[in-house]
């Protein structure tokens, strides 16, 4: 503890001291040995200080290059409970407060400076701004901040995945390669499995067989029909000549049938005779008829065999050429099902960007197998930034706008300031919100807002809940 000795108008540090007395650290020419002084003694430094004023004191060593030294000759009791309590505790290496030695000093000559008026009255002020500084957070926080009851994070991630099984056919992309829309990203050589290919082999064999058939069948069929339709039109041919024939007869029995009524009027002829002739005419009109009838008939054939729908065999009907020629046009097709399954089992599939993207990761390599909706590589969305969506109550929605600030504090424990509102909505929607474990009564009443990050987040930050606190503008008019 350090301690000043005033004496001779003069105050000097001491340099050491005991109960008895002390000693200066400089020396005083005007002392001589075996003066007596009065000293004032002084304990501690700045505003708080222990005086012990008047004590007695005679000098036994004094010279002018020699620093004094005093021993005491009145001490009183007080004074040397004091002394003797800091030679005894803080000498021997105890630590002693302030306090315990102001209560040990004597009322009647110990002083305790207190600060100036002005410094009390500096530290007033800085005390009342800090109070008024604390109630202004108080109520900026009351009346223009507010918090989110829900929210979540939504990163402008894209995984693309393969809907297949098979081998990863990828050159490696220089990083952050941009791909636009369509652009091709990767391969994939399906998995082959060989009892497939053995079943598909198998039926296009047998399929094959069964055309080979058909083709001979229908060729066969075709000359068959051309044969029978040569025949048909020669009888038709005959057919008509025959019906000519019977025309001019009937014809000519007409007219005598006519002849042979009028003389039988006269009475020239018979009745029997006229009505042979009658039967005559009416015979050659039946046969007349027939003739027509056959001539139809032929006419029908002919049709169906021009037509392929004529058979070879009155008792296979699907012997017809059309009959032939649908079944061969089915196996036909089902040739080429096969052919494009075969093919599609040894060629790459090619798997282009949904977006304008640039990729953020690849998380196969090139040769690696992959399994269906197994990721294969991760793109971001260019020009757009991480997204909050938050639920807020309609009443905090309506004294936000566009651009207030917010600051996003995520479920592990990163905030992220400096967020800005891009859309308020005063009503959400449960289709907005599917991923966010909350009942459709709980967006009753409820509006949605739309916080654009600074910063972009990771793809494992998508759907992390986050806490939300805006930053409402000052205005003189509440919406």
């Amino acid at each position: 503890m350090p301690l000043a000795v005033e004496v001779s108008g003069q105050t000097l540090p001491a340099q050491d001291w005991s109960l008895g007395g002390l000693s200066l650290n400089q020396p005083l020419p005007a002392l001589t040995r075996g003066d007596v002084v009065t000293l004032n003694l002084r304990f501690g430094a700045g505003d708080a200080q222990i005086t012990l004023n008047g004590i007695e004191a005679q000098v036994v060593r004094a010279a002018p290059d020699v620093a004094p030294a005093f021993e005491f000759l009145t001490l009183k009791p007080a004074h040397r409970r004091l002394l003797d309590r800091i030679v005894s505790e803080y000498l021997s290496g105890q630590l002693v407060s302030f306090e315990e030695l102001l209560a040990s000093a004597p009322r009647y000559n110990t002083v305790v400076r207190r600060a100036p008026r002005s410094v009390r009255v500096v530290l007033a002020c800085v005390g009342l701004l800090l109070a008024l500084a604390a109630l202004g957070f108080i109520a900026y926080r009351a009346l223009f901040t507010a918090r989110s009851d829900y929210a979540a994070v939504s990163v402008p991630f894209v995984n693309v995945s393969a809907p297949i099984a098979g081998t990863v056919v990828l050159e490696a992309p220089p990083p952050n390669q941009i791909y636009e829309a369509g652009a091709p990203l990767f391969q994939i050589r399906p998995l082959v499995g060989q009892s497939e290919a053995d079943r598909l082999q198998i039926e296009r064999t047998g399929l094959l067989a069964r055309r080979t058939l058909l083709q001979r069948q229908l060729q066969e069929s075709g000359q068959m029909v051309s044969a029978l339709r040569s025949v048909y039109r020669t009888q038709r041919v005959a057919a008509d000549r025959r019906s000519q024939s019977l025309e001019a007869e009937l014809e000519l029995k007409s007219a005598m049938l006519s002849r042979m009524a009028a003389l039988a009027e006269q009475g020239d002829i018979s009745k029997l005779e006229l009505q042979k002739q009658q039967s005559d005419v009416s015979m050659l009109q039946r046969q007349l008829a027939d003739a027509s009838s056959e001539r139809n008939n032929l006419d029908t054939q002919i049709r169906l065999s021009s037509a392929g729908l004529l058979s070879t065999s009155l008792n296979d009907l699907s012997q017809t050429p059309g009959r032939l020629r649908e079944e061969l046009l089915g196996i036909e097709q089902n040739l080429a099902a096969i052919d494009a399954s075969l093919a599609s089992l040894q060629l790459r599939q090619t798997f282009t960007s949904p977006c304008y993207c640039m990729l953020q990761s690849l998380q196969l390599r090139d040769g690696a197998m992959v399994q269906p909706a197994q990721t294969v590589l991760q793109l971001r969305k260019v020009g757009e930034r991480t997204m909050v969506r938050a639920l807020v109550s309609t009443h905090a929605a309506r004294r936000l706008r566009n651009g207030s600030t917010a600051d996003v504090e995520l479920s592990d424990g990163r905030v992220i300031e400096g967020g800005k509102v891009d859309r308020v909505s005063y009503r959400a929607t449960p289709e907005d919100w599917a991923a966010l474990p909350i009942g459709r009564e709980t967006l009753l009443g409820m509006a949605a807002v739309d916080i654009t990050l600074p910063t972009l987040l990771p793809d494992s930050a998508d759907g992390m809940l986050a806490d939300v606190r805006f930053h409402m503008p000052f205005s003189l008019r509440w919406r």
